[in-house]
């Protein structure tokens, strides 16, 4: 099973001891911190090229290096986007340099959370749970994740 990319021991079939969690996490969360940030870049630039009217019902909501996916809130915005993609991968190869090969893909996602969904209250976390949160907030160097960190710990 592959641990994580990026740091090879830990994929070692023969490492059979604790695994470093600080750094393990520190890395990851970088990565996918990186990766937002790069979804926020290519959706600014989006809404850059569409009507403002347009831009209300799209969003970028993932960017890889062959594909960028972008999702509209109904059929009928996804006709009209539909015709300016042409256009639209131009203006981001142009603007984002992750962008160069990567062709749009358009998906229909509905805005908003269904009302039955959000009824539902979330499930309280387990004391295990709890005290692993406070053991990584505790060993992390990033200010603002130990706090968000202890702050998940202590709601119940």
């Amino acid at each position: 099973m592959l641990v994580c990319e990026h740091h090879l021991a830990m994929n070692d079939s023969k490492f059979s001891g604790p695994r470093p969690a600080k750094g393990l996490l520190s890395h990851c969360l970088a990565n996918e911190l990186a990766h937002l940030e790069q979804i926020r870049k290519v959706d600014t630039v989006l809404r850059e090229f569409l009507d403002p009217a347009l831009a209300k019902h799209c969003r970028i909501a993932n960017v890889m290096p062959e594909k960028i996916i972008a999702h509209v809130d109904s059929a009928a915005w996804h006709a009209r986007i539909r015709f300016c993609i042409p256009q639209l991968q131009d203006f981001l190869r142009q603007r984002c340099s992750s962008c160069r090969q990567a062709t749009l893909e358009l998906r229909i996602a509905p805005a908003g959370i269904p009302k039955q969904l959000s009824l539902n209250p979330a499930t309280p976390l387990s004391v295990k749970t709890r005290e692993l949160l406070r053991s990584v907030a505790e060993a992390s160097t990033n200010s603002s994740l130990r706090k968000a960190l202890l702050r998940l710990s202590d709601e119940q």
